[in-house]
């Protein structure tokens, strides 16, 4: 059996928050201290690194808290994240 190391990343939920909340791109980027790019990067890609700051200036423009805009659960992230480094295969 070959041996892998994983590297365990945390997954946003800043798709899933946008969409419950009807924001787009641009009405996100207005309520957050954010980058289009950057907020286009979390939304596209839910195990982009992003820093405490970040999340807090998210959390802030959902009205929620940060538990909220980072997934905890680790089956599901690790999951998920071997289903994206395997889908190709």
């Amino acid at each position: 059996m070959e041996s892998r190391s994983i590297e365990m990343h945390y997954k946003n939920n800043v798709k899933k928050l946008m969409e419950e909340y009807s924001y787009s791109l641009n009405e996100l980027k207005n309520n957050c201290e954010l980058s289009l790019n950057t907020l286009r990067e979390l939304k596209n890609n839910p195990f982009h690194n992003f820093n405490m700051e970040s999340a807090y200036s998210l959390a802030q423009a959902f009205d929620c808290s940060i538990k909220d805009i980072i997934e905890d659960d680790v089956s599901t992230i690790y999951f998920d994240q071997i289903a994206e480094e395997n889908k190709n295969n």
